[in-house]
């Protein structure tokens, strides 16, 4: 599912989600889409329990700390993800909801992080 480019925002995003749920989708592209924690939040509650989503591609959108949260608590459950590309978003390197945070999330996973 390709969906860069299009200013989605949180909104859109919260669409997007509660339509993964009923795909069978191996990728979802959702970069430069103004994609904020909010948005970020209803993705991570959707993929939890996803098993076919294999790529996820959020770069370059607005997800902060309270984001990366969310899809830190959701790469502990996710099992089929093996790609997830957050570059070029303001999270932060340590702390709550920190690329660290992300980092741990996937340590001992066959999942690439690109931050």
């Amino acid at each position: 599912v390709r969906l860069g480019f299009n200013q989605l925002g949180d909104g859109g995003t919260a669409c997007v989600a509660n339509a993964i749920v009923r795909t069978r989708a191996a990728a979802v592209q959702l970069q430069i889409n103004s994609i904020g924690d909010e948005g970020t939040a209803a993705l991570s509650e959707a993929l939890k329990s996803n098993s076919t989503l294999e790529e996820l591609k959020l770069s370059t959108n607005q997800i902060g700390a309270v984001g990366a949260q969310s899809l830190a608590i959701m790469l502990q459950f996710n099992r089929a993800l093996n790609s997830v590309d957050l570059s070029f978003n303001q999270i932060p390197d340590e702390g709550k909801g920190s690329k660290q945070q992300l980092r741990d999330a996937v340590k001992g996973k066959n999942t690439t992080l690109q931050l």
